[in-house]
């Protein structure tokens, strides 16, 4: 059974909660949010986890690869061993000095015909308060790192084709494409628009409303390279 509170009731619970005097678990940061393993480079590459705090940061990390990612069935599967996972993310648990950073190194085992997708969860673990009588909102700031595992033969193949006002998109290629900084403005040339970021993996398709009937500009990245085009 559902216990329904009054409105007033929960009201006075909100603002009490937003009275608590709130703990940060750190000031945690990282280098980089991306991780690509090309099929010409190096099979290892390190992130930095750097502590801002005068004491020490507690860290765990979690590795999930990705199954089907960006679309409606996407999964995220947490692994247990990184053999039969194809990824190494070493430590999995850390502690980082006061205003120290240490290194977390991360190994491809493999480099297959087909990407492979990654997440890595970086979370500062929380150390019990002093006195738990005391009543304090924590406030936890996590980050996931994207780690994206490109083919043997990466092949960019980006299909694109204006219907109905929009702008659709279909990579038909092996390897992941990121739009970025995409604009576009009606045709004095005015009242431009940001379009959204929008990364397509392989196999997947991406529809774009159109305010005008106007070209649309995008950075796109793809194996490595970034280049302007427009649509």
């Amino acid at each position: 059974m559902m216990l329904r509170l009054p409105a007033r009731i929960l009201l006075v619970l909100f603002s009490a909660l937003l009275s608590l005097p709130a703990t940060a678990a750190g000031s945690m940061y990282l280098n980089r949010s991306i991780v690509t393993f090309s099929s010409e480079g190096s099979a290892r590459d390190d992130v930095l986890v750097i502590n801002a705090e005068e004491d020490n940061l507690y860290v765990s990390l979690e590795v999930f690869e990705v199954k089907y990612p960006g679309t409606v069935k996407e999964e995220r599967v947490q692994t247990n061993d990184p053999q039969e996972a194809g990824l190494i993310v070493t430590p999995n648990k850390l502690i980082v000095p006061p205003l120290g950073r240490k290194l977390v190194r991360l190994v491809n085992l493999e480099q297959g015909e087909t990407e492979r997708i990654y997440r890595v969860n970086v979370t500062p673990i929380v150390p019990p308060l002093e006195n738990p009588q005391n009543s304090f909102v924590r406030v936890i700031v996590a980050y996931q790192l994207l780690v994206i595992v490109q083919p043997d033969s990466p092949v960019e193949d980006l299909k694109v084709e204006r219907v109905d006002g929009e702008l659709r998109f279909f990579n038909a290629g092996n390897t992941n494409v990121l739009l970025g900084e995409g604009s576009q403005c009606d045709e004095q040339g005015l009242h431009c628009v940001e379009l959204p970021t929008k990364r397509i993996y392989a196999g997947n398709s991406f529809s774009l409303p159109l305010q005008y009937n106007t070209p649309v500009s995008y950075k796109l990245t793809s194996v490595d390279a970034t280049r302007q085009e427009t649509f």
